[in-house]
């Protein structure tokens, strides 16, 4: 009761975002060029569902600059370690977020990261399933950043 009449917040307490709608920029810096246009959607549908407006020329903007995409060895044939049997994909992405307007940083260049398991497939290879899921990759990374974007004020 003492704490509620000093206007007192609990660390973690909600508070309304301060911008209602956003511009979202996409730039790519790495080796993975479709992942530009899946990130864009993932986006756009993820920020439309936390009630954000996407608009070209609102006040704030999303920056998003996709740094890196790899894929590594994760698991090989017991018959021949050579040979991989498994990869991960990984992408990392600097988001920024700014207020145009006022010429406020909200936040800069918060590295995000989003990994995805991929099999070699006998018919594709690995390209074909590294292509496959790209969509997959993108949907998480889309998730963290829109978590940068909509966590707690």
């Amino acid at each position: 009761m003492l704490l509620s009449s000093c206007n007192y917040k609990l660390a973690g307490t909600p508070e309304p975002l301060p911008f209602n709608s956003i511009h979202v920029k996409v730039r790519n810096d790495s080796y993975a060029p479709q992942a530009t246009e899946s990130l864009i959607g993932q986006l756009s549908n993820r920020l439309f569902m936390q009630q954000l407006k996407l608009d070209p020329d609102a006040a704030t903007v999303l920056d998003v600059r996709i740094v890196s995409f790899e894929r590594d060895q994760f698991a090989s044939s017991a018959r021949d370690t050579g040979r991989a049997q498994a990869f991960t994909m990984r992408m990392s992405a600097d988001v920024s977020l700014r207020n145009k307007t006022t010429n406020k940083d909200y936040f800069t260049n918060r590295r995000v990261y989003a990994d995805v398991h991929i099999f070699d497939n006998p018919t594709s290879g690995v390209l074909g399933a590294e292509y496959q899921n790209m969509p997959a990759l993108t949907r998480i990374l889309a998730e963290k950043i829109c978590d940068e974007v909509t966590g707690i004020w």
